[in-house]
Formats: structure tokens, C-alpha cells, sequence
């Protein structure tokens, strides 16, 4: 019987056994430093509880320019309009490069339920804007439209329907210039965003 393929089999059987050996070495090692970085981030967030209670940065704040916000005499407009001006008098924070780890460690954490109303002021006044640009832009107000969601890119939102509206109004005002450079800006305020493709494919 020849038996010349045993070494062969020997050289196969040893190669899986060091792979496996090998790959088991990196999961342990991966193992490790996932178990070391949870408890460092565990004793960060210990720690980020004994933080002492500072006052917030006015740079945290957004200071709107709500005289930059365009009024149209059509019932429905006017209707919203007052509603966005509402938020006139609403202190608005957009913390979303923040973690709540990193304003607890800069602020203590009794601030954090006062930054989160902060935030949802924010929101709101976002969504509220988007919805007076829609509004506006339905009852043909193109260029007041245009005007509002753009104040909407200047306080860095990331919703998609205020961009898809300004890229249907560029197109309607056959406005090159302001299509090639919503793009860099979609690209910067949407990066992470799961529809930033379909918002792109409507360029």
C-alpha cells in the first residue's frame, strides 16, 4: 500500500491546528481589550458622577437670527410662521458631537436634564422651520422657502427632507451654483446618516 500522502496529511492537520491556535490567541486578545475598555469606561462614568456642577459655555448656545426668517401675508404661512417664532425666546443647544459621557465630565451630571431640554428646543425649532419651508414652498413662495431652509444648514441640520426641498427648489430656479455646493454640505451635516445615498441621488 503506498502511504506517501501520510506526510501531506501530517503538513494539513498541522496547518489547521495553527490557525486555529493562532485565531484563539487573537480572540483572547480581543477579548481583553473589549473587558479593558468597558472598564475604563466604566470608571470614567464613576468618576463623571462626582464632577461638580459648572456653568454652561454660551458658545454651547445657538444664537438665531430670527429677523433672517422671511413672513408672507398667506394664512397657513402666517400660522406657522408665528409657531417658528415661538421659539424666539427658547435657549437651543446642538450637542450631537457631544457624548453624555463627555458633558457629564465637563459639567457635572445635574446638568445633563437641562441640556436635554436645551437639545429638544433645538429639535423642535428645526422641525418647526422645515415645516414652515415646506409650507412656504407649496404655496409657491420659492424664494422664501429657499431662505428658511438655508437658515436650517446654517444652524447644521441634518434632516433630510430640509435638503431634498432645497435641491427641488435649486432645480426649479435652475440654480447650478447652489446644487454643486449643497452637495459638499449634505455630504458634511448627513455623513452619518443611513439616507444620505438617496439624498445625493436626487442631485
Amino acid at each position: 500500500m503506498d502511504l506517501g500522502w501520510l506526510p501531506s496529511l501530517g503538513f494539513y492537520i498541522l496547518g489547521i491546528l495553527i490557525i486555529g491556535l493562532t485565531f484563539r490567541m487573537h480572540l483572547r486578545k480581543a477579548n481583553s481589550s473589549s473587558q479593558e475598555k468597558l472598564a475604563n469606561l466604566l470608571q470614567e462614568e464613576q468618576n463623571a458622577r462626582f464632577v461638580r456642577a459648572s456653568e454652561l459655555k454660551t458658545e454651547l448656545f445657538i444664537q438665531v437670527d430670527f429677523l433672517a426668517y422671511p413672513s408672507v401675508t398667506h394664512k397657513a404661512c402666517a400660522k406657522k410662521y408665528q409657531e417658528l417664532m415661538s421659539y424666539a425666546k427658547r435657549p437651543m443647544m446642538n450637542l450631537q458631537k457631544f457624548s453624555n459621557l463627555e458633558l457629564k465630565q465637563t459639567y457635572g451630571p445635574q446638568v445633563l436634564e437641562k441640556i436635554a431640554a436645551y437639545e429638544k428646543n433645538y429639535f423642535g425649532f428645526m422641525d418647526i422651520s422645515i415645516q414652515y419651508g415646506e409650507i412656504l414652498y407649496e404655496n409657491n413662495y420659492l424664494l422664501e422657502a429657499r431662505k428658511t431652509l438655508e437658515q436650517c444648514i446654517r444652524y447644521h441640520c441634518d434632516i433630510s427632507k430640509c435638503y431634498i426641498l432645497l435641491i427641488k427648489i435649486y432645480k426649479a430656479q435652475n440654480d447650478v451654483t447652489a446644487l454643486n455646493h449643497i452637495k459638499t454640505v449634505i455630504e458634511k451635516e448627513m455623513g452619518h446618516s443611513p439616507l444620505l445615498h438617496k439624498v445625493l441621488q436626487m442631485l
